[in-house]
């Protein structure tokens, strides 16, 4: 646009005025018969690309072809720019659409984008701008890191699975894009499906274990008292009670584990049926029940726990799971020598929190490892099915309980038993 100085109707400075208005990117040159220097200044001021006089328009035709190159320089950068906006206002629209963890990292690493599902998921907010590392400590080396750095090193896409400790360990699964300003991450939740993948792998594995034992200890009795009866028919020296204890021995074999496989049976299959008892007389019959079991006579019992303790459960489960626990103290006692049990017990908020002492052999840290698998016997001479911690560690899971071994104990084995209970009995005596 150019503009005299003064026109009839409009002088030069008004006219630059309302052309601002209307459109401030369009030049203005100002042409004046009398150049004055405020004119210029308050014009350059306001928005005039040019003032030149008009004893000097060998400059009008330069400055024109310079202002012409310039405003077309200026409207590609103003359409650049309305298309950067227009991008960053899509990919922000269509990350905070995405219902999965998104985000954006540069070529430092350091993050440029966290939607809100990643603030949800990681509880991180003020991420940006932060590198990945200082944000995520945890995640130097691990699968995350490595695919982040493949990806920006090929400029392929990479794929993505790793876990990540929250509340519990947490499984991802999703892919690392590269992009002209470093690389995004897309991350799917998939702890529920892996979890089920794995319970599915652990029942598979325990049902072509449970196949196998079940043909090979219930073959076992069978083929003794097949072999017994044989040697009866070959052999008239033996006599009826030899063959009786020998062939009972076998029975109570079999006998033992048809019980133990159907106790798995109802833990597996079965609905806890839930009601309040004492805890001690529970514990005090568990004990007589065990009374003709071999060695118990070396074994002293210690309980520790208020008579009223009382818990919510399923006193079925329960009685099974202080079974096997006590009996596996009794089994694996030290032999010839006397043997202490102590069974502690307390009420903690909502949980019942009890433990199992003995001064026996103890458990060794390579046992401790497969101790609660189906079938697993940690010593080769014990006559045992290898099903009691097994059945130990799925009832508690049944009941919602837990059971640790206590490492810091050194002078035999001391478990450690959590079930949750409503009670607000107070406990313990020591």
């Amino acid at each position: 646009m150019l503009s005299d100085n003064r026109l009839p109707s409009v002088i030069g400075i008004k006219g630059l005025e309302i052309m601002q208005e209307i459109d401030s990117y369009i030049p203005f040159i100002i042409v004046s018969g009398a150049m004055i220097e405020e004119l210029d200044v308050n014009g350059m001021r306001l928005g005039a690309s040019n003032c030149i006089e008009k004893d000097d328009l060998n400059r009008l035709l330069p400055a024109i072809e310079s202002e012409v190159r310039d405003n077309e320089l200026r409207q590609k950068e103003r359409q650049n720019k309305k298309q950067l906006i227009l991008t960053e206002l899509r990919y922000k629209f269509l990350a905070e659409s995405i219902q999965e963890v998104f985000f954006a990292l540069d070529f430092n690493f350091r993050f440029t984008y966290w939607n809100e599902t990643a603030s949800k998921v990681f509880k991180k907010t003020d991420v940006i701008g932060k590198d990945i590392i200082e944000v995520f400590p945890s995640w130097t080396g691990t699968e995350m890191f490595w695919a982040l750095s493949e990806s920006l090193k090929t400029g392929r896409v990479k794929p993505l699975n790793f876990t990540h400790k929250l509340k519990r360990i947490e499984y991802f699964k999703g892919k690392v894009y590269p992009s002209n300003e470093g690389m995004c991450v897309l991350l799917r939740d998939v702890t529920d499906e892996s979890i089920t993948h794995q319970k599915l792998e652990r029942l598979n594995n325990e049902l072509e274990t449970l196949l196998y034992r079940i043909s090979h200890d219930l073959k076992g009795p069978v083929a003794s008292v097949l072999g017994l009866l044989n040697i009866v028919n070959c052999d008239d020296s033996i006599s009826k009670e030899q063959l009786a204890v020998m062939m009972k021995s076998n029975m109570d074999r079999l006998s033992l584990i048809l019980s133990e496989l159907l106790d798995i049976t109802n833990i597996k299959t079965g609905k806890p049926q839930v009601a309040a008892f004492e805890i001690l007389p529970c514990l005090k019959q568990v004990i007589k029940n065990l009374g003709r079991h071999k060695g118990i006579e070396e074994v002293n019992f210690h309980l520790n726990l208020d008579e009223e303790l009382t818990v919510h459960s399923d006193v079925v489960l329960f009685k099974s799971i202080w079974q096997n626990l006590i009996e596996n103290s009794i089994k694996y006692r030290q032999k010839g020598s006397p043997n202490k049990v102590i069974i502690n017990g307390q009420l903690e908020r909502n949980n019942v929190l009890l433990s199992i002492t003995d001064s026996g052999q103890g458990i060794s840290a390579e046992v401790r490892l497969k101790m609660y698998q189906m079938f697993f016997r940690g010593n080769e001479s014990s006559d045992g099915s290898g099903l009691g911690l097994y059945i130990v560690k799925n009832a508690l899971e049944k009941l919602k309980g837990t059971i640790e071994y206590d490492t810091s104990y050194k002078h035999g084995a001391r478990f450690l038993v959590t079930i949750p209970s409503k009670t607000t009995t107070p406990v313990l005596n020591g």
